[in-house]
């Protein structure tokens, strides 16, 4: 309630996280996740994940179970982050 929710969330990061887990041992060695953040997921809640091969890559999504209200949506590239840095320019920044 702190930052307006009514109720408490599930961190978008954490959604992340959780769907790369997914994924577990089909992940390449080395990719590029990139992800868009939709509405936050307002507990309790029931979610549904997809995944879909384009190729080499793969899209994800985590959409509300009984709307589809999108929560969260992605895409696994295969590569480096030296590949991706000359596909995305000024998108992989070292911390």
């Amino acid at each position: 309630r702190l930052f307006g929710f009514p109720r408490q969330i599930v961190h978008g990061m954490w959604s992340l996280a959780r769907c790369l887990a997914e994924l577990a041992g089909r992940l390449p060695t080395a990719y590029t996740v990139e992800a868009a953040f939709g509405r936050p997921i307002l507990l309790p809640a029931a979610v549904a994940y997809a995944t879909a091969k384009q190729g080499e890559r793969v899209r994800f999504a985590l959409n509300d179970a009984r709307e589809g209200t999108p929560h969260l949506s992605g895409m696994i590239t295969p590569g480096t982050a030296r590949e991706s840095q000359r596909r995305w320019p000024n998108t992989n920044r070292t911390v």
